[in-house]
């Protein structure tokens, strides 16, 4: 009589398999030639079935237990040896019916155990696992023993079989016994009994499969996720807004149509809040139509362009991120990306452009009906717009598939040429008026009553803009008593650089310096600075352009200024200080702002600024201690690690010479002090220099007489240079006669490095200098094998 638990446990493995199955059999997916094979067919042992694929599932399990062991440490030498044996016996071509009988019961005892501990993470009882520790520990025992009778076993010959019978067979009998006393017993343990009978059907273990396998292409891809920026945007959206375009007659075309729609506006109109609108009525639609057929639900995916964030800017963020959440909606969830991930050396390359629109040609033909928003095209950063326009035009081409795409943008030349043909909605004041009303009176309603009278100044003076009614009220809330009212509403301006001049006017001549210190640094820093951060950044006496000195006193003040200076043009949360709009940026790298207040907001202009602060920043520890440095000094590990970008970056790098030139002196007490702020590995300052781009640093380091064939642990000087990319310092590292075929580093050769990383001009430069193409090592064994793997 077969035991039930076990038999609901296979069906719970057949059930995967049966994934496979289908996933294998799928029209849209290549037959695999393996599964044909006669190593694959199954194995009739006492009623069970051993094939590659129950290994292959119990392997899977497995994997999973690895995912969670810092959680669970005492299941870990466990799992490793289930790994070995079952990897093991994958690769066994020949069959045994003693060997596969007790591999079918190491595959079922492993699955119970992994099921077990999978169930108490999925449900948050890993504090339970202590009661299984002495199961767990004589299993490892009982593994161990059966690792080396498979050994002893595998390793004899047919004729040492025959002499060996009754030995043999007396331990396997013995094995045997003990592994099937062990698991009845193990199965009989309420709490696994509860995991097997109660939770663990094949539906929680795929779900628990794909959540795994989910959270690494998530790691892979490295798309940062919309959840978030819906759930904030659509809580800017006032009741009743809207309500023209989600209850009008061309969004529900749309809807009900395959095809485009474009809504176009000038900055601050509110496109991004409609986004969000259409995206949750999309949502709202989506769950009833499930309610009320049994059909599939269309798919939904989103990508906002956000120019507060260098990812959020990116032209392949927006593919990566589509990818993921249509593949998270697929009939098949994450199939198609994951053969991709394995493509790609199991995620040691990204995917191309090219790769990314393949998945989701093949994910919509999959899926069928799909939906996909693409918010503010305009905030996608510049170099990258054509691209973004070709992929829309793909998109639109693809008339096979059920696709219905929304897109919101600025009416840029670029996509006013691009998207002729395109249905639109252009956001006039007229058609915004009534929202701006609601959204007027609204907000006034947090001020005195008596400031309520300014709803109709200020609807009239927004011109259809939200973001401009936004920052009159600001304007207004300033009055401190109803005699101010009428003045500031008679002299509001109907622009928005109108009111930004108006904040930036009311901060005080002798802080201005500050004021626009601090802007550089949330405009062209490389990460989000909080408060703290951004209060020490500006604690310095600027009086002397010439040589920043750093006043950490200052930090309090400039804690307590930086908020009023900035209301109305900056968002404060714990995190990060960033700015309020996309038109603020705009404004300060305007005309009328340079004009206004005789700055310049440049790139190149702030890079130069935030880099000779960051130096001044980092000679201050010459001279003082370094303890407890992080909690003291919150900008220090930033200034480390990201002052030479920023130099590179300068438009006047000769201005910072001396300094950078100070900081680079090898054992300076300085030098050290950075060193230990950046944290890792301690690289000389011409490797430094090579692997953050400052060409002018590795020019005067080299005529000092460094060395540029000094071996280190991360690799050469010239293999850094070639993996980053920076042809200059390349080409002075082999005149200076680096070896160009130096070993080390994690390709293992300069060639390598280049290829791997698609660096094709220096590809040709290095095998122009005599780099031999042949030289093995590293990760990808050769350049050539390197250089393919990137399509090159």
């Amino acid at each position: 009589m077969s035991n039930p638990r076990r038999s609901r446990f296979r069906n719970w493995i057949r059930g995967i398999i049966h994934k496979k199955e289908r996933e294998s059999s799928s029209p849209s997916a290549p037959a695999d030639p393996a599964s044909t094979s006669p190593e694959t067919e199954p194995i009739a042992l006492s009623g069970r079935g051993i094939t590659v694929d129950n290994i292959a599932a119990v392997l899977d399990l497995v994997q999973q237990i690895a995912n969670i062991i810092q959680k669970v440490p005492v299941i870990a030498p466990a799992a490793a040896l289930m790994s070995v044996i079952l990897k093991t016996y994958k690769e066994v071509k020949d069959r045994n019916e003693k060997r596969d009988a007790l591999l079918a019961n190491i595959t079922d005892l492993s699955c119970d155990l992994c099921s077990a501990i999978l169930w108490m993470d999925a449900t948050n009882h890993l504090d339970l696992v202590d009661r299984l520790e002495a199961d767990i520990k004589r299993y490892r025992r009982l593994l161990e023993t059966a690792s080396a009778f498979l050994q002893e076993y595998s390793n004899q010959t047919t004729l040492t079989h025959l002499a060996a019978r009754n030995e043999l067979g007396t331990k396997f009998s013995a094995l045997t016994q003990e592994l099937e006393s062990f698991g009845a017993r193990f199965r009989t343990n309420r709490l696994v009994d509860l995991a097997i009978n109660q939770r663990m059907d094949s539906s929680t273990l795929n779900k628990i499969h794909d959540t795994v396998l989910e959270a690494k292409l998530e790691k892979w891809l490295q798309s940062p996720d919309m959840k978030q920026k819906q759930l904030k945007t659509l809580q800017l959206r006032k009741d009743g807004t809207g309500l023209w375009l989600l209850e009008g007659d061309m969004l529900r075309s749309w809807q009900d149509n395959p095809g485009s729609l474009w809504i176009t506006g000038r900055s601050g109109t509110g496109k991004s809040v409609l986004s969000s609108a259409v995206i949750n009525k999309l949502g709202d639609d989506t769950q009833l139509f499930q309610a009320m057929t049994n059909h599939p639900p269309p798919a939904i995916a989103f990508f906002y362009f956000d120019f507060r964030d260098e990812d959020g800017q990116a032209m392949h963020s927006a593919l990566r991120r589509i990818v993921l959440q249509l593949s998270a909606q697929s009939p098949r969830p994450y199939i198609a990306l994951e053969k991709q991930y394995t493509s790609k050396s199991n995620g040691q390359v990204l995917p191309t452009d090219q790769d990314l629109l393949k998945i989701i040609e093949e994910l919509l033909l999959e899926i069928g009906r799909t939906y996909i928003v693409l918010d503010a095209l305009d905030e996608c950063k510049e170099p990258d717009h054509p691209r973004l326009v070709d992929f829309i035009s793909t998109l639109r081409r693809w008339s096979t598939t059920p696709l219905h795409l929304l897109i919101t943008s600025q009416p840029r030349q670029i996509f006013t040429d691009g998207f002729e043909s395109v249905p639109r909605i252009i956001l006039e004041p007229d058609l915004l008026q009534n929202d701006i009303r609601l959204f007027v009176v609204n907000e006034l309603q947090n001020l005195p009553s008596w400031a309520h009278r300014a709803a109709d100044p200020v609807v009239n003076k927004s011109n259809g803009m939200f973001r401009l009614a936004a920052c009159l009220i600001v304007e207004i809330s300033r009055c401190e008593w109803e005699e101010e009212l009428d003045k500031r509403l008679n002299n509001l301006p109907d622009d928005l650089f109108g009111i930004y001049d108006r904040f930036l006017h009311a901060i005080r001549s002798d802080s201005f310096a500050y004021a626009e210190a601090a802007l550089r640094w949330i405009m062209f820093s490389d990460n989000y600075h909080d408060l703290h951060e951004l209060a020490d950044a500006i604690a310095f006496d600027f009086s002397d352009p010439t040589q920043y000195i750093y006043k950490p006193t200052r930090r309090e003040g400039n804690k307590t200024a930086i908020p009023k200076w900035f209301e109305g043009l900056a968002i404060f949360n714990k995190m990060s200080v960033t700015l309020a709009h996309a038109s603020v940026e705009d404004y300060l790298l305007s005309t009328q702002f340079g004009d206004r207040f005789g700055c310049n907001l440049s790139a190149g202009h702030s890079h130069t600024f935030i880099a000779q602060t960051c130096i001044a920043y980092l000679l201050h520890f010459s001279d003082n201690s370094l303890d407890n440095t992080f909690w003291n000094y919150p900008l220090a590990q930033y200034a480390a690690r990201h002052w030479c970008r920023h130099l590179s970056h300068s438009h006047d790098q000769t201005l910072l010479f001396a300094g950078a030139m100070r900081l680079l002196e090898d054992g300076s007490p300085q030098y050290r002090g950075m060193i230990r702020l950046r944290g890792g590995n301690t690289p000389s300052p011409l490797r430094l220099c090579c692997q953050e781009g400052y060409t002018e640093g590795v020019r005067a380091l080299l005529a000092r007489g460094a060395d540029p064939n000094t071996s280190e642990e991360q690799g050469g000087v010239l293999y850094a240079a070639s993996r980053r990319g920076y042809r200059e310092i390349v080409q002075l590292l082999l005149e200076k006669g680096a070896d160009v075929n130096a070993p080390g580093g994690y390709y293992g050769s300069v060639l390598q490095a280049a290829s791997a990383e698609g660096r094709m001009d220096i590809v040709h430069l290095l095998l122009e200098n005599g780099a031999n193409v042949n030289t093995p090592g590293g990760y990808y064994g050769t350049p050539l094998w390197a250089a393919s793997t990137r399509g090159c």
